[in-house]
């Protein structure tokens, strides 16, 4: 029996430790995954994954966050709208004005038109007001007209005389004798050669017609123009008046032929008056400003026409005297063509003067003119300038006078 129940107990611990041997077992089984799973984690994380392949989703995501970019464009869009739309509200604005506008004349039209179809009786005719046009061409002085200064005072009855310069423009002198006129408010008249014309001497003639003088033709070269035939004296002539134009916009209106020299051709060709003298100062031979001076106060009476030339300064100083002088003993120094308007002796095609003396003048006329005093009757000015003239010598002597060595 001892044996027996010795070997129960051993059954029993044989038992105990087989059912101890399979927990074991068993928890060491339940232990050796794990690490496995571990060990893979761990290669995994050491090699790269490979990419998942995109699965079709049946819910819907959630909405991404809104960042700032897209909030400033709808900002910007949102303004951009609302200028549209404050642009279209402007522009009905503006196209309801117009259309009242509009509106409003043609309704003033159509009112109009009725007064038009039914005038009264007694209207008188309805004219159109018309408007000339203000063009710049307009505004200039006519290139053809006298050299006449009508706002300055002359009076008829009182001696006048007219100082006239050949062979200009030129700087220094010219200048000096503008200056003196300008000064005393006189006028005079200025032969000029078109040669002398430039860059430098341009605003001499602009300021002669300014002042109110007159300037006239001496050939583009002072050439005689005896010595040319016709077609080239009158191509000479026109080169100057053009350059004259140029600058003063206005044509010279007479002539003077150099040293004198001229003929019937001639003066039918240009048809314009020539401008002779009738106190000759020989300033181009003397070249002293004295003996100028004194031939003019010894000879100088009411209508003459003295010849200077502008181009010597002894002929400037002496003008500087001359002038004021003049002036003093009662003469109004006025241009050839004022001279001859105030004296009532009409412009004639070709004419030739020499003086415009109240009692006679002395011309050449081609078409046997003779002068006829003006039917007015005027006061004698009572004065003790001599009344001396050379006109007649003058005109005797043109063939045989020296040429001037300008």
């Amino acid at each position: 029996m001892f044996m027996k129940a010795e070997t129960e107990a051993e059954k029993t611990a044989k038992t105990k430790t087989v059912t101890a041997k399979k927990k074991t077992s068993e928890k060491t089984a339940q232990e050796k995954p794990s690490s496995a799973v571990k060990k893979k984690n761990s290669e995994s994380s050491k090699t790269p994954k490979p990419a998942a392949v995109p699965t079709k989703k049946t819910t819907t995501p959630p909405p991404a966050p809104k960042s700032k970019s897209k909030k400033k464009k709808k900002l910007k869009l949102k303004k951009s709208v609302k200028i549209t739309l404050l642009s279209i509200c402007a522009g009905c604005v503006i196209i309801g004005a117009v259309a009242g506008q509009f509106s409003k004349l043609t309704a003033a039209k159509e009112s109009d038109t009725i007064k038009l179809e039914l005038p009264p009786p007694d209207a008188p005719p309805v004219t159109e007001a018309t408007t000339e046009p203000t063009t710049e061409e307009e505004t200039l002085p006519d290139p053809n007209m006298p050299f006449i200064d009508y706002d300055m005072e002359i009076d008829p009855n009182k001696p006048m005389i007219a100082l006239t310069y050949d062979d200009g423009p030129e700087v220094g002198s010219s200048s000096k004798i503008l200056d003196v006129l300008e000064e005393y408010h006189a006028h005079a008249t200025f032969f000029v050669v078109g040669d002398n014309i430039n860059e430098e001497t341009e605003d001499i003639i602009r300021r002669e017609v300014e002042l109110g003088c007159e300037v006239g033709n001496h050939t583009q070269s002072h050439i005689s123009l005896t010595s040319l035939d016709v077609d080239t004296a009158e191509q000479t002539l026109k080169n100057c008046d053009e350059k004259v134009f140029q600058c003063t916009n206005r044509y010279p209106q007479h002539v003077r032929p150099p040293y004198g020299a001229y003929n019937d051709e001639i003066r039918e060709a240009d048809r314009r008056m020539f401008i002779y003298w009738s106190l000759d100062t020989s300033d181009w031979k003397l070249r002293d400003a004295d003996k100028v001076y004194n031939v003019v106060m010894e000879y100088i009476g009411d209508g003459d026409i003295v010849l200077m030339h502008d181009i010597h300064a002894e002929t400037a100083e002496a003008s500087e005297r001359l002038i004021p002088d003049l002036i003093d003993m009662g003469y109004q120094l006025v241009t050839v063509s004022e001279l001859m308007h105030y004296r009532h002796l009409d412009e004639e095609e070709c004419m030739v003067l020499f003086n415009v003396h109240p009692d006679e003048p002395f011309f050449d006329s081609m078409f046997g003119t003779v002068y006829q005093k003006p039917t007015e009757t005027t006061e004698e000015t009572e004065t003790d300038i001599p009344d001396e003239t050379q006109a007649e010598e003058i005109s005797e002597e043109t063939d045989t006078q020296e040429v001037p060595a300008v």
